[in-house]
Order: structure tokens, then sequence, then C-alpha cells
């Protein structure tokens, strides 16, 4: 932090000339020019001559019940993603439509029985309908993350886990590699999401147990929706 200080009658000397002049000039240029001279205001640029590079999160929505049902979910437009929680024997599903039109809504959850995780996608702002079906407890929490490039990690990443996920952020600068393993039955897909837009970049798109290497292009911040029903990684270079 650079801060710029005026000093007023300080010349160093103790003579007369030095204390007239240091006086002189201290007060004349002081209240001439002072306040042009001051320390800028820090609020402007937080004290450090920085801008903030802190994005602003839009609020977390939570919802829970028993059962079938409909909510409304308040949409900023982009990147949405929704965790779940589910206690139940039969089918869960959530989906999101956006707006009369849409007919078949955009698909966050499809599982039966018990589950646990979180998934991504793109979603137009708005107020949008949320439709779950389910047999028992569920609990939601619709959220849509933000970054900036600072509070984003680098690549090399490795990530691992047993359960959908979805990972960021991650900075993401053009042509990369990925190396993927998953021992499950069904179905395993790992995209990459930016903040904005209209698609993600595919990884991935396998079922049952799988091993190999691929290349992707992503640029700029990006979050990683892994979809999986077993032990899963990925390494991204």
């Amino acid at each position: 932090m650079t801060l710029t200080t005026a000093l007023a009658g300080c010349s160093g000397d103790t003579d007369e000339n030095g204390e007239e002049n240091g006086t002189a000039n201290g007060n004349e240029n002081g209240d001439e020019n002072g306040t042009g001279n001051e320390s800028p205001d820090e609020d402007e640029n937080d004290g450090d001559g920085e801008v903030d590079e802190t994005a602003d999160q839009p609020e977390t929505q939570t919802f829970e019940g028993t059962g079938a049902t409909v909510e409304e979910v308040e949409i900023e437009g982009g990147l949405t993603v929704v965790d779940a929680e589910h206690t139940g024997e039969s089918n869960f599903q959530v989906r999101i439509y956006e707006g009369d039109d849409d007919e078949y809504g955009t698909g966050f959850v499809n599982a039966i029985g018990d589950y646990e995780g979180a998934s991504a996608d793109l979603i137009e702002g708005g107020t949008q309908t949320m439709d779950v079906e389910a047999d028992g407890s569920w609990r939601l929490e619709v959220r849509q993350p933000r970054a900036t490039e600072a509070e984003a990690d680098n690549l090399p990443q490795t990530l691992s886990g047993d359960t959908p996920d979805v990972v960021g952020p991650i900075a993401f600068n053009g042509r990369h590699s990925a190396y993927g393993e998953h021992d499950g039955e069904s179905n395993f897909q790992v995209r990459v999401y930016p903040e904005d837009g209209m698609f993600g970049e595919g990884v991935f798109n396998e079922i049952g147990e799988y091993e190999g290497e691929t290349t992707f292009s992503h640029d700029g911040v990006g979050w990683v929706d892994v979809e999986a029903d077993g032990n899963w990684t990925v390494e991204m270079e």
C-alpha cells in the first residue's frame, strides 16, 4: 500500500529562516494544496491499490419435504448447482423448467432409492419451476457459484469421490488432458461448465467400469460436473 503524506513545517532546521519558511510554506501550501495531496480513498481500492477480485454469490436456496412436489426457484442465470439428498425406495427426480414453453426441463437428478450428490447445468434467469419426484424425505440446495480468476484453483488437479459431485472453481486456459477411472455400473459422465453460457464441454461419457485418457478444451474459470454411481477419479492437467 502506497501512502502519500503531506509534511508541513518539517524542514529539519530550527533557525529563524527554517521556522519562518517552514511555517509559512506549510500553512500556505497546505491550505491551498493539502487537500489535493491527501491519500486516495481506500474504500475505492480496498486500501492496497488493487481492485476487489471476489465474485458476488447469489443466495443459496434450500428446499425440503416428503414425496412429490413443485417449487418455484429464483435463478440469476448461468451455472446452477443442485445438491440433493433423498431417503426412499423409488424414483427420485429433480427437474427445472425454464418458462411455460419448456416441455422437458433440465434434469439434475434421476435416481432410484437413497441418493446423495450434486449436479450442475446452465439455466436461464428468472422465476423457474422445479419439479421434485420422490417417495421419501428429501432436501435440496440450489446454488449458483461464481468466481473470479483470482479465486480459481490452477491445474493440475486430481479429483475423486464415490457420489455425483461438482468441483470448482478451476482456471482453464485452452486444450487440456484428462485421465478418468470409474468402477460403477451406470453412467460415468464428466463435463466442464462455465459460469455463463449455453453449453458445457464434454470430457468423458461412458457406461460402467472405465479407465482411460482424453483431451478437452475450455478457457476461463470452470466447474467440473461428475455423474457416477461408483468410485471415480479424474485427473486434469
